[in-house]
């Protein structure tokens, strides 16, 4: 759905709306996850952004962005996690 085709045919239920609304909102945090200087919290800001894509792309269905944002969500949870477990270790080059 382009934004001409949802300007002309808005949303035609509640849900529609709310997934419209998390898309957005998870693009917003996306960009602001870049913005972010600690790893940890960068992390965790990707996770929801991707989170609000991926539901998103399910109602889309667009099979391609839909597999794009689970494994984004996906490796940045694991990387969450191994942050916050004390797993994560930079390589030195």
């Amino acid at each position: 759905m382009d934004i001409i085709q949802l300007w002309l045919t808005p949303p035609d239920s509640i849900a529609a709306i709310i997934i419209i609304i998390l898309g957005a909102l998870g693009a917003i945090l996306m960009l602001y996850g870049i913005l972010l200087e600690k790893e940890k919290n960068q992390d965790a800001i990707f996770a929801l952004g991707s989170f609000g894509l991926l539901l998103y792309a399910i109602s889309l269905p667009n099979l391609i962005f839909t597999i794009a944002m689970a494994a984004f969500f996906l490796t940045s949870c694991i990387e969450w996690y191994q942050i916050h477990t004390g797993q994560h270790r930079h390589i030195k080059k």
